[in-house]
């Protein structure tokens, strides 16, 4: 086991998604709150299913405007998709996509699409083929409707069926809720330090967070909390090559 945390501290994410109850002024607040906090995720679909009344406003608040000149630059928004493997991988692809584009669309601090997909609702009879053949269809689908790569949240759900592929992903936003991760087995689902750019360290309110990182947030506890660990490089360095590769125009 080992831990990426150095000093200074790492660039730290929240992800969100309605069911938090987060409002989109909390998030506006989060987005000034400096560092170590330097973006969020933003659940935009579960399956087919939206988030009308939510995701465009949150979207709005986590984005460009005068209060918040960190985003591109230390601040960055990711939208992602929780993936259900008994439906149709375009369909959600495409609906995904589509509450972005309705929420005022991509701009220069957002980083790649995440593809959420674990055990949850998932059919308890799925197999590592269909799981396999929705991420990629799902990543494909992405790639040509923005010509972008994903960024594949997935941890003990893959790792338990066996699958040792990136399917088709770009980056692993990876789930380990300890002090440490274990590099050994995040190899063994077939990544490695370099296409891991996030490591999802608290969760559901765990108190495990590395030495030094915090285990709740400027808006509440009991949120998901993850670390840039991208190459395990230095704070700095982690945001210049994050900001280096943001925005709509430059595809991983």
């Amino acid at each position: 086991m080992t831990t990426c945390a150095t000093a200074p501290l790492q660039a730290c994410f929240v992800d969100l998604a309605q069911e938090d109850g987060i409002t989109p002024a909390q998030i506006a607040q989060l987005s000034l709150a400096g560092a170590p906090w330097s973006g969020v995720g933003l659940q935009c679909s579960n399956g087919l299913l939206t988030f009308p009344n939510w995701f465009p406003q949150a979207w709005k608040a986590a984005g460009r405007n005068s209060a918040n000149p960190a985003y591109g630059r230390t601040w960055f928004r990711i939208p992602y998709a929780y993936g259900r493997v008994d439906e149709d991988h375009n369909q959600q692809a495409d609906l995904a996509c589509a509450q972005i584009e309705s929420a005022r669309g991509w701009d220069i601090g957002d980083l790649w699409f995440g593809l959420d997909i674990e055990r949850g609702e998932q059919p308890a009879d799925a197999t590592a083929l269909q799981v396999e053949t929705f991420c990629s269809g799902f990543a494909a689908r992405i790639l040509y409707n923005l010509g972008r790569g994903t960024l594949l949240y997935a941890g003990s759900y893959t790792r338990d069926l066996g699958i040792k592929s990136r399917m088709g992903c770009a980056l692993l936003w990876y789930p380990q809720w300890s002090p440490s991760i274990s590099w050994a087995t995040v190899q063994s689902m077939g990544w490695d330090m370099d296409s891991t750019l996030l490591w999802q360290a608290v969760g559901d309110g765990s108190n495990t967070a590395p030495p030094g990182y915090p285990h709740t947030t400027p808006i509440g506890a009991d949120l998901d909390i993850s670390i840039l660990v991208r190459a395990n490089l230095p704070y700095a360095d982690g945001l210049e090559w994050t900001r280096t590769h943001a925005g709509a125009a430059q595809p991983l």
